[in-house]
């Protein structure tokens, strides 16, 4: 060997390398950086714990009666989820929940909130739930949002149904946002819509649920 290079033998007209200090420690470099490489795509892939910014998510419901149309703003909300995100891609929910306390449902008008109150069953069942079954599909959109075809569990006045949605989600950055808009029967729920003035003012049994929340990196 002269100086770091590497002798070579011949033996049967064959040339043979003898490794040096060297060429270990280049083959060690290379292995530690190749695991470190196999490490961030691993983080990345797997799923991160994410919690319910709640002062970027609104959520309400709609619905119609014999006079007019009305609307409920949801005001307290939480969830948590467990989502794999890479850069601005969406790549998997492993799973998600979501709450909604009954008595934060404000309508603007006392009367509809306590009749509200009432057909939820507020005090036996304070919250709606939901709670993420399964992602059947993930589909990239070509304006960079992704459109999420799941089933779910949603209990309303202490019954569950199981139901299939669809929602739009944005990854950006450390957040995620998810919309969309679900109808559903009250009366699935075992829900009597409500009614005022002895009846003769009714609500409809249909109601529709818009929301939009954010899901931040916990």
């Amino acid at each position: 060997m002269i100086g770091n290079t590497p002798a070579v033998l011949l033996v049967s007209n064959q040339s043979m390398i003898v490794p040096t200090k060297n060429t270990s420690m280049m083959n060690k470099l290379i292995t530690i950086t190749s695991i470190l490489l196999l490490s961030l795509i691993v983080v990345q892939l797997s799923a991160q714990a994410f919690k319910l910014n709640t002062r970027k998510s609104e959520v309400a419901v709609l619905g119609t009666s014999t006079i007019h149309d009305w609307e409920i703003v949801c005001k307290e909300l939480s969830g948590n989820a467990q989502i794999q995100i890479s850069e601005r891609k969406l790549n998997g929910i492993k799973n998600l929940e979501f709450q909604v306390v009954v008595k934060s449902m404000e309508s603007g008008k006392g009367l509809m909130n306590n009749k509200t109150y009432d057909a939820l069953e507020e005090e036996e069942h304070p919250t709606i739930k939901y709670k993420l079954s399964e992602v059947k599909n993930i589909t990239s959109e070509t304006n960079g949002s992704f459109t999420i075809t799941a089933l779910g569990m949603l209990t309303i006045a202490g019954k569950t149904n199981n139901i299939s949605h669809e929602v739009t989600a944005i990854v950006s950055g450390k957040e995620i946002i998810f919309s969309g808009e679900y109808h559903l029967d009250m009366t699935t729920y075992d829900v009597a819509p409500p009614t005022a003035m002895m009846g003769t003012i009714k609500t409809g049994k249909e109601v529709t649920i818009k929301f939009e929340t954010t899901f931040l990196i916990n």
